[in-house]
Order: C-alpha cells, then structure tokens, then sequence
C-alpha cells in the first residue's frame, strides 16, 4: 500500500508531500487542485505501464493537453522542466520498503510524447557514485551467459561484459524489471480516475477500451455478469443502503443492446415490482458501480473516484464513503475520493489511522497545498459535515 506522495511541477502543484491511508477523502473550493494531485499519481502509473501517449494518459482520466501546460507555470518554472513524482509503500508480504519514481520529459514538439527518464538518472547515479555496480555487472554476466549465440558469434558482434554501452543497456533492463516489480506491489499499475456517468451507465451495451472498466462505467454488464454469488450477495448487501432496494438480476439478451439489469423495488406491486437500468435512479446505479468496484477481483487495488458524491442524497453520500472503509479492509483497496457533499464526510472515523480527510487549498501564491484534519479520542467537536459547512475545517471558497 501506498504511505507517502511527492509530487513536483504538475499543473497546480510545484511541490506537495504527504502522507495516504487506506481510505483517502480530499475537500476544497472548485479548482484548488484536487483532480490534478490524482492525475500527477495517474501519470506516475502510465509511466510504469510504459504507455506514456496522450491516448493512454486520457484512457486514465488525465486531462491531458499541451504539454507546457501540464508542467507548472510559476515564476521559475521552466517550460521544459521534469514531472517528477515519486511514491513509497509497504509490501503487504513482509513490509519492506518499496519506492517507485517517475522523472518525465517532453521535448515540446507538436508530435512528441513523454519520456520517463527516471531509469537512466538511476544508472547514472549508481555508476558515479559507484556504490552497487556489482550488482548491476552481475546481472550483466547472468544475461550474456544466458544468450543462445555461440562465442565466436557474440564476439564476431563485438559483444562482451567489458562493453559499457551494453552493460548499461543490460543494467537499465534489470532496474526496468525491478522497478516494474514495485509499481505492482504498490498496486500502482492499473490505477485510474474514474468519473462515472449516467449515461454509460445506463447503456449496458458499451465495451470499455480499459478493462474490466472504463472511465465513465462502460463495462458494468461483464463485471456484473462475472461476480461470484458470494459477491453477489456482498453487493446486493451494500445496494440496500438505498432501502427501496430489495433484490438485482443480471439478465443476458440475444444482443448486446438487449442486455439488462433487473432491479426489485420491495414497494411495488407484483408486475411492476421488476425495472431495468434504464428506470433506475441514477443515484442507484453510481451506487451499483462503486460496489461493485470494490468486490470485484478484477478490478484496481488502487484507484480513484472524482466526485464520488455526484448524484448522491448527502446522508446516502455518508453511507457510501462507510462502505469504501468496510470494503476497502475487507478485499484490500486502497482508494482516493474527491467530494463537494459535507455530509460525505460524517462516512469518516477519523481516529482510524487508515481513514483520512484532506483539505486541499491553494496558497497566496495559488500553489496547491494540502493538510490533513486530523481528531483525537474525546474531542468535543462537531459532526465533520457541520465543521465543513461552518468553515472550520477549511475548503471553502471565501472571496465573496
């Protein structure tokens, strides 16, 4: 699981650390930076799949655009500056320390791409320092005596350890695998944004290009149709936090576009008691969604949701962010929330470490900071939705 975040030179944010739990919550006026910290982490984990064109970045929720404009622009800041965002972690196994870093660079053409160069600088500084190229060499022999080339081929090619050039490209594979190695501990590989719509949610009949889901909810059907009856029972568990709610089938048509969700309403009439997707709530069917995000075992260990409130009752928005702290410890997520709804807070125990509430402003300069609300045991305070709302906690607009 991921602890501590660094961020430098992404949109907003020159430079922000801090500290994640399991269950993260971020607040704060309209534009403070809260997407742009969940997209500097979304970009840290294209660059560990290697797919660094805007096509992917998008496919991530990054809104991605020039990219002088993906960089900071303060005064010091220059257009050609790295992206640098590097994440820290514990293996779940046994608790060592994992550390995974992302240097990008683009080069401002019209056509160009990001590169990650963090893989270079780590060769660079561990050949000028000179501390553990043994190591690296080593794997250099092991990858050289594993080539099926006899050694009048590979000699004909002028290939041999004493080679720089190619002991440094087989040192950079080594360190790439390794790195790869972290970025799936840390669960960091398959995150994504998800900004769920009513729309793709009601059309079942839509294949996300990302699978099992899509950014706005497309492959719901599948996913759905895929669960367990354990799971299955967990998610109709969780769906009765709307009490109408009194059961769900998944139906299969002879074509995609047929292809339904049966919902029961315990309030109506036999006949009529059964709807499909297409006359559900859309509160309902966000709700149908994040559960099923959670118990799910193909989906993200790491993710995130911008505007998990949306279309949300804001006591119904506090039973939600409650069953991402249930679901979360139970099938071992970790999740980033953004919100706007006070009453998503009161979902938060925050004297449970792994629950976590930051509020994300920008300062006099209108640089993105963040600090955590932090409460002890035996504080007399009011409801976290009362403070928010008072203006105690922070967030909130107060130019007008």
């Amino acid at each position: 699981m991921i602890k501590t975040i660094d961020i430098q030179n992404y949109k907003s944010v020159d430079k922000l650390e801090f500290e994640l739990g399991r269950v993260n919550v971020f607040i704060g006026e309209n534009g403070c930076g809260k997407t742009n910290i969940l997209e500097a982490i979304a970009l840290a984990a294209a660059a560990a799949a290697e797919k660094l064109e805007n096509e992917f970045l998008l496919s991530r929720g990054i809104r991605a655009t020039e990219p002088v404009k993906m960089r900071s622009g303060f005064t010091g800041a220059t257009a050609t500056a790295q992206i640098q965002i590097a994440l820290r972690g514990e293996a779940l196994d046994d608790g060592k320390q994992i550390d995974f870093k992302a240097h990008l660079t683009h080069d401002n053409s019209a056509y160009g791409h990001w590169v990650d160069m963090s893989i270079q600088e780590a060769l660079q500084d561990t050949r000028a320092s000179g501390e553990a190229t043994s190591d690296l060499d080593g794997v250099t022999h092991i990858l050289l005596d594993s080539m099926s080339l006899p050694k009048e081929q590979l000699a004909a090619l002028s290939i041999r350890v004493g080679n720089r050039e190619l002991s440094d490209l087989l040192a950079m594979a080594f360190l790439a695998g390794r790195r790869d190695a972290s970025a799936q501990e840390l669960g960091l590989t398959n995150f994504i944004i998800y900004t769920p719509t009513e729309e793709a949610l009601r059309d079942l009949s839509r294949e996300s290009n990302v699978e099992p889901i899509g950014l706005h909810g497309e492959g719901l059907f599948k996913l759905l149709s895929n669960l367990t009856d354990p799971q299955v029972e967990e998610l109709q568990k969780y769906l009765r936090l709307i009490h109408w709610f009194d059961g769900l089938q998944v139906l299969h048509g002879a074509a995609p576009s047929l292809n339904a969700i049966n919902i029961v309403d315990q309030y109506l009439g036999e006949g009529i008691a059964k709807f499909d997707q297409r006359s559900a709530n859309e509160g309902f069917l966000f709700l149908l969604l994040y559960a099923a995000l959670l118990i799910s075992s193909h989906t993200p260990k790491f993710f995130a949701i911008d505007n998990v409130d949306a279309a949300l009752n804001p006591k119904l928005s506090a039973g939600v962010i409650k069953m991402f702290v249930e679901a979360s410890k139970k099938h071992d997520r970790q999740v980033l929330l953004t919100t706007h709804n006070p009453g998503a807070l009161d979902g938060l125990d925050l004297q449970d470490p792994e629950q976590r509430l930051f509020v994300v402003y920008r300062n006099i300069e209108g640089r993105t900071r963040v600090r955590r609300i932090q409460r002890e045991a035996g504080e007399n305070l009011p409801r976290l939705s009362e403070a928010f709302l008072q203006g105690s906690l922070g967030g909130l607009p107060n130019h007008f």
